[in-house]
C-alpha cells in the first residue's frame, strides 16, 4: 500500500506479475506498427537464442530511479530467468535502461550504457519513441543473434555547401 502513495502512476500501471506479452506500452506512445514490428522480432528472437525480451514503454521514472536500476526492479518483481532482458524506455528523458539475466553473456555493460544513453535518446529527443524503440530492438537483437553490435547511430553531416548560385554567378 505504501508503494501506492509513494509512485502512484507506475505501481499502478506496470503489473507485479511476469506480463503475458513482450511489449508493455503503459506511455502509449509507440505505434501499432511498431508493437507489432517489436512482438514480432522479439519472439523471432526467443526462437533462435532463446533469450526474452521485455520492452517497457513509459512516460516517467519513479521519483530518483535510474533506468537501468528500474529494469533491475522489473526484472525481480516479475521473477525472470537468467536468459531474460528487461528494456524500460522512458520517454520523458529520452534514456533507456537495460537489465539482463546472467545467461545473457553477449550483451555487455559497456553496449547496455550506449544503447541506453546514445541509441535511445538519438530519437527520442525528437519525440520519435516508436524509432527509437525500433533502433533499440534492432541493436539487441544482433547482439544477442551474435551478429555484433551494429553501434550507435551517428550524426551524419550533409555537405553543408547551397545548391544556389551564388549572387556573382547570377
Amino acid at each position: 500500500g505504501l508503494s501506492i502513495l509513494l509512485f502512484p502512476l507506475v505501481s499502478q500501471a506496470i503489473s507485479e506479475v511476469k506480463p503475458a506479452t513482450n511489449i508493455l506500452d503503459e506511455s502509449g506512445s509507440l505505434t501499432k506498427s511498431s508493437v507489432s514490428y517489436l512482438e514480432k522480432a522479439m519472439q523471432k528472437l526467443k526462437e533462435t537464442s532463446g533469450t526474452d525480451v521485455y520492452f517497457v514503454s513509459i512516460r516517467s521514472l519513479p521519483f530518483e530511479t535510474e533506468p537501468n536500476q528500474y529494469a533491475e526492479e522489473l526484472f525481480q518483481k516479475w521473477n525472470l530467468g537468467e536468459k531474460d532482458v528487461v528494456v524500460v524506455l522512458a520517454n520523458k528523458i529520452a534514456r533507456a535502461g537495460i537489465f539482463s539475466g546472467n545467461g545473457v553473456t553477449s550483451l555487455t555493460k559497456e553496449m547496455t550504457k550506449s544503447i541506453g544513453e546514445e541509441t535511445y535518446p538519438f530519437k527520442a529527443k525528437e519525440e520519435q519513441y516508436s524509432s527509437a524503440a525500433l533502433d533499440v530492438s534492432n541493436r539487441i537483437v544482433s547482439i544477442l543473434s551474435n551478429k555484433g553490435d551494429p553501434g550507435p547511430p551517428t550524426l551524419i553531416r550533409e555537405n553543408s555547401s547551397s545548391n544556389f548560385k551564388s549572387a556573382k554567378a547570377t
